[in-house]
């Protein structure tokens, strides 16, 4: 068995990083030592198990996202040595962008997996102004197809009585609603927000309902505890604030509103941004900044085990039979599934089990139609849908935008689909599912011109990918309560098991979901590695 190089503390320009990665290049030579082997027992320890093809590194990390990379650059920072596996053959893993005209330029691009940032994500904002990346909002694309309307065209919404358009209010999206719905809405409002605020981020379950609501479907809690089941209009817009990738009936009402507690209550009209080049582009740059052969791709870890000799050091193995040593281990970004496909021993502590099981995964398509043109803005429209289909059970809203990349050498309206209209739209044909969105589009915006009417279809549905299986965890009807203690370890201690630690945005009681939570996790995990490593 061949043993992996072991990593150092320096770094290499990004093109000899890249061409070491693709190259069987000798490690370099660094003066600076890892934490590691500066201790001296564990030290010798790793130096004599190197000898037999180990290598031995203070953290091994799993998981090349927001996550991985934001822990590696604070390791990076605190001259801590580090590996980084990615069972994939690219970094990102939700992130993932698609450059429509295949020439390499970065204004060309657009997002496949997650793209928005709001004002809100400090977190990752800092992290991209570090880096040097511009940010934008919606609607301020190059092209010679400007928004109109001053960049606040009104959003097409269907509702029970037909397609009609919103106005803008502070920000805040205003649905024309009727004088019953309006008092409807703001009660209902009034009464969510209530239960949000008796909810405590830390301690949910001292909400004087919370079994209830965590018997309770996020659908079953709007419309019948609430009463909404008479008001489709209102029950769909309120919905809107537990945004997960999943049908409300499938959602636990609690974790809807513990998530709006932990983030300061239901969502307003917050700026939302894009990033020029696409969200990829950062953490292409905080890899190619990675020390030499710390990075290592399609390596997946298939064992994380105690080492028998060394009770401080953790055992990695790979799919490609290659072990690696370490004091610490972060799972990054990995979904729960995946997590409990790694063999550990001794296994995880039997709350953290409970909680991977109990976590589900969204199932959310991003559907992009790429037009020649924004057609949709001549006719004064922004491209922002939220279509709602009434004859179905389920009331939950779906959305399309302006997609366009920053070129505009493109119009691009992509829509997202999740949950059981999602599910509906996997059981069709590429061809219905076309002219299925391609209807609701024209029913919405009018025909586009002539030229417009064959447009490309880019999707990605990441309930169909093999490493994702699905958008952001979420919890099932009657599993929140159950799974608080691991819940409490996981998102607010950032643990697995004493030295195996967790990080991504799937884990994050801020910004759950987003990349924001990614990078908030990750960088919070390396503070406390820094912290222990130097302790010790």
């Amino acid at each position: 068995m061949v043993g992996l190089p072991t990593v150092r503390s320096c770094s290499l320009p990004g093109l000899a990083l890249l061409l070491a990665l693709a190259s069987a290049t000798p490690d370099v030579t660094c003066t600076s030592r890892s934490l590691l082997q500066k201790h001296s027992d564990v030290g010798a320890a790793a130096g004599a198990l190197q000898a037999a093809a180990y290598s031995a590194v203070d953290v091994a990390i799993v998981g090349a996202g927001y996550a991985g990379l934001s822990i590696a650059r604070e390791l990076q920072k605190a001259n801590v040595s580090f590996r980084l596996f990615e069972a994939r053959h690219r970094i990102g893993g939700r992130i993932l962008d698609e450059d429509l005209n295949k020439q390499g330029k970065a204004d060309d691009v657009i997002e496949l997996g997650g793209q928005w940032l709001h004002d809100t994500h400090t977190g990752v904002l800092s992290l991209l102004k570090d880096l040097g990346f511009e940010l934008y909002e919606p609607g301020q694309q190059l092209g010679s197809q400007k928004f109109p309307c001053g960049g606040n065209c009104p959003e097409r919404v269907s509702t029970s009585r037909g397609w009609l358009n919103t106005s803008s209010m502070h920000g805040r999206m205003v649905v024309p609603m009727t004088m019953e719905e309006s008092t409807a809405f703001e009660e209902a409002l009034a009464a969510v927000t209530e239960d949000i605020s008796n909810t405590p981020c830390t301690e949910p379950l001292s909400h004087p309902k919370a079994k209830l609501f965590d018997s309770l479907s996020y659908s079953a809690y709007l419309r019948e505890y609430h009463k909404l089941d008479a008001f489709p209009n209102v029950y769909s817009k309120v919905a809107d604030q537990c945004l997960e990738a999943e049908a409300a009936k499938n959602v636990s009402a609690l974790h809807c509103l513990w998530k709006a507690s932990c983030n300061g209550g239901l969502r307003t009209g917050s700026v939302q941004y894009r990033v020029r080049g696409g969200p990829q582009a950062p953490l292409q740059h905080l890899a190619a900044q990675l020390p030499h052969a710390a990075l290592h791709l399609d390596a997946a870890v298939s064992a994380i085990k105690q080492s028998k000799e060394h009770r401080a050091l953790k055992v990695l193995v790979t799919n490609t039979s290659e072990e690696v040593l370490a004091r610490h281990v972060v799972l990054a970004g990995l979904p729960p599934r995946q997590i409990l496909g790694i063999q550990f021993e001794p296994n995880l502590p039997e709350e953290v089990v409970q909680l991977l099981h109990g976590l589900s995964l969204g199932s959310i398509r991003k559907y992009s139609l790429v037009y020649k043109t924004p057609w949709w803005r001549a006719k004064g429209y922004s491209g922002s849908l939220r279509y709602v289909n009434y004859s179905l059970p389920s009331f939950d809203a779906q959305r399309c935008f302006d997609n366009s990349p920053y070129s505009g050498s493109h119009g691009v309206l992509t829509c997202m689909t999740t949950g059981d209209v999602n599910r509906g739209l996997e059981s069709l044909s590429k061809e219905a599912r076309f002219e299925t969105l391609q209807a609701m589009v024209q029913e919405a915006l009018g025909p586009p011109g002539k030229e417009d009417r064959s447009p490309r279809v880019v999707e990605k549905d990441w309930s169909e990918d093999a490493r994702s299986g699905g958008a952001n965890v979420f919890y099932s009807p009657g599993a929140f309560a159950s799974s608080w203690p691991g819940t409490s370890k996981v998102f607010f201690h950032h643990l697995l098991d004493k030295s195996i630690w967790i990080a991504g945005a799937d884990y994050s009681s801020t910004s759950h979901g987003y990349m924001d939570g990614a990078v908030r996790t990750g960088q919070a995990v390396a503070k406390l590695l820094v912290q222990k490593l130097r302790a010790s």
